[in-house]
């Protein structure tokens, strides 16, 4: 947007000044009469002016030029004479050298054309001259009369601008850019990258040579496909091509993975089942296979441009960008959350924080569910489209956003950057580096002031306990402290391998469950300790619903010596609900346990309150006291060495035993 109002801003002000000057021009007759409202009385100086005037109007930019400069070699005080080998050497690409002869003219007489200190604002921001543009904004601001004035408001809007990218180049971050590689980077063009949290799966976009045969539609001799490599102890693989379903003949590319790799939503374009121009679709993998991909519908996709999705770590929430009419600009970033029937909801845009009357691109919401990182084209930046971030609020908006800084932007496009999940290293496509041909993927470490929240995970994989076969189980992450789900996702059916990301710094409850098994539970406490280069890692194996099984409730708390369920302990209660709903003719107990601490009959009588307390709990939520029975166990039966704490951690415990059904 700024590069075309800069264009706009010369052919403006060429009509203008050559409009003036085309009166009575035409011929050496009125010459006299011509030139009475130039600056020069010079005849010399005036003929070599009209002949150049005669050449720029013809297209004959050097023979001008020539007529130009001896224009002003013979008057050097000849302001228009300057002006027009301004706009001669503008037309020649020349852009330092018309800015000379324009400034030229504008210390020789400023207010005699007020609208070239705006032109002369323009090309000094296209260099990258800040500094220099505000102060001829300023200047046009100053001299400009009413009848001469172009929309005051822009060009304070791009005085202030000038000024917001001025402070930006005074204040360089670190910036050390590193290639992938050429396992990753061809002499083609690759970009568009998407990681799964645990870096070990990279998918990006590539430029491959069309078969226009296969696909009619294609404009150009290249099409998009996706490339996937993976990780080997922090070294990439060869690239190879994801292949159909996903890949076709045609176009598919600004991809998005799931944290856990296990879908995909990417932007399409012209295809029979389309909504729309370009459309978002999406796509779930099993093993190494992906499924045939689905049109995400209404009221994602309309019949407008959707793309660039962008997929949280809760499982449910979808950034993407729209340019369907109602928005702040030419493109905006939209949300739209997944419903327990699977449908989608009504996208919702983010606001005027984020989005403006220009472009935003590039959507990318970092695990932390609470940093998203995007593109734009009017925000104060160096120019094209530059890079920002912004942070959730505790309201929900989105604050104000902040540019990545010079020279992380530049004065081009920036564009399609991603953070991984520790929130240290950022990762993205330019061709701006020493790579191995057109754009290619780098990554670099991201400022500390700029980093997200950092996330580790846990991973593993899941299987049933008594076959060994993996199993597909669905997982819930929920904030001990509000009870909220925060993240859910689904082990793979045909691996059993699930990976589901914990922002640090809070306390959180995960249960697996599947049906025809007891539930697995585990609490994380991350409120202090964790940092994220250390994640978790779990195989879970999970307990079918059979006579004498069990498990473990890890999340029902109480506090010490107290007998009292702690609010914390609904969310794993309400998993047991469930599960005695769902098999109405299922009789279990709950047994307390304690440590060794205090004597035998205190821990028994203490562990029978608490197995009682639960009892007490699900019967209140509908469930047949009949059908369950309270026991406490005291320290009679450890599972651990009771010598330290952490065995006598895992000794204090209440179970779920299933008698019979």
């Amino acid at each position: 947007m700024k590069t075309q109002l800069n264009r706009f801003c010369m052919f403006f002000f060429l009509s203008f000044f050559l409009g003036i000057l085309s009166v009575g021009l035409s011929s050496t007759a009125g010459m006299a009469q011509s030139f009475k409202n130039l600056s020069s009385s010079n005849k010399k100086a005036l003929r070599h002016f009209e002949d150049g005037r005669v050449y720029y109007q013809n297209g004959k930019l050097n023979d001008a030029e020539v007529q130009f400069r001896k224009a002003a070699e013979e008057d050097p005080n000849f302001v228009e004479a300057w002006l027009l080998l301004g706009d001669v050497m503008a037309d020649k690409k020349n852009t330092e050298e018309a800015i000379v002869h324009y400034k030229k003219a504008i210390a020789l007489k400023p207010d005699l054309f007020p609208k070239i200190h705006f032109v002369v604002a323009n090309l000094e921001r296209r260099l990258g001259h800040f500094g220099e543009a505000a102060k001829y904004y300023e200047s046009y601001l100053h001299y400009a009369k009413d009848k001469d004035t172009l929309r005051n408001a822009d060009v304070r809007q791009s005085l202030k601008v000038v000024r917001a990218a001025d402070s930006i180049l005074q204040q360089p971050v670190t910036f050390r850019p590193e290639n992938l590689g050429e396992a990753v980077n061809t002499a083609s063009a690759e970009y568009q990258p998407s990681l799964t949290a645990d870096e070990s799966i990279l998918v990006f976009t590539r430029l491959v040579p069309a078969d226009r045969a296969a696909c009619p539609i294609l404009m150009d001799k290249w099409s998009e496909d996706f490339f996937i490599s993976s990780a080997h102890n922090g070294i990439w693989r060869k690239a190879q091509a994801v292949g159909p379903p996903l890949n076709t003949a045609c176009n598919e590319g600004a991809q998005a993975l799931s944290p856990d790799g296990r879908y995909m939503f990417f932007t399409a374009c012209n295809r029979k089942d389309g909504l729309g121009r370009c459309d978002i679709y999406w796509s779930r993998r099993t093993g190494e296979r992906w499924t045939e991909p689905k049109n995400l519908g209404a009221p994602v996709n309309t019949a407008h441009w959707e793309s660039q999705p962008s997929f949280s770590s809760d499982g449910k929430t979808l950034y993407f960008i729209s340019n369907a009419p109602g928005g702040f600009g030419k493109s905006d970033i939209y949300t739209s959350e997944l419903q327990p029937d699977g449908s989608w909801s009504k996208p919702l845009n983010l606001g005027p924080n984020i989005n403006t009357p220009g472009d935003e691109n590039s959507p990318f919401i970092h695990p932390d569910n609470q940093t998203l990182f995007f593109a734009s084209d009017f925000h104060p930046g160096l120019g094209g489209q530059d890079l920002f971030v912004s942070r959730r609020q505790p309201d929900g908006s989105w604050g104000p956003p902040r540019n990545l800084g010079s020279p992380i932007n530049t004065l081009g496009d920036e564009r399609s950057l991603i953070v991984a999940a520790g929130g240290r290293w950022a990762y993205y496509a330019t061709d701006k580096g020493e790579g191995f041909g057109d754009y290619d993927l780098y990554r670099f470490e991201l400022p500390e002031f700029l980093r997200p929240n950092p996330v580790t995970f846990m991973k593993g994989i899941i299987t049933d306990k008594k076959t060994g076969k993996p199993l597909e189980a669905r997982f819930e992450l929920s904030d001990l402290a509000t009870g909220q789900v925060v993240a859910s996702a689904f082990s793979d059916a045909a691996t059993g391998a699930f990976l589901v990301c914990l922002p640090l710094h809070r306390n959180y409850a995960l249960t697996a469950s599947a049906s025809g098994y007891l539930f697995f539970s585990e609490h994380f406490e991350l409120a202090e300790a964790a940092t994220a280069d250390k994640p978790f890692i779990k195989n879970v194996q999970m307990s079918p619903v059979e006579a004498q099984e069990r498990i473990v409730l890890r999340n029902v708390f109480f506090d010490f010596n107290k007998s009292e369920l702690k609010p914390e302990s609904r969310i794993e209660l309400e998993k047991l609900v469930q599960i005695l709903k769902q098999n109405p003719t299922l009789k279990a107990e709950i047994a307390g346990h304690t440590d060794n601490t205090g004597s035998r009959d205190y821990n028994l009588q203490l562990s029978q309150q608490r197995a009682q307390a639960v009892v007490q709990y699900l019967t209140e939520r509908g469930i047949d006291k009949g059908r369950l029975t309270a026991r406490g166990y005291g320290d009679t039966q450890p599972v651990a060495d009771n010598t330290t704490e952490a065995g006598r951690a895992e000794n204090r415990r209440t179970e779920f035993r299933i008698l019979g059904i």
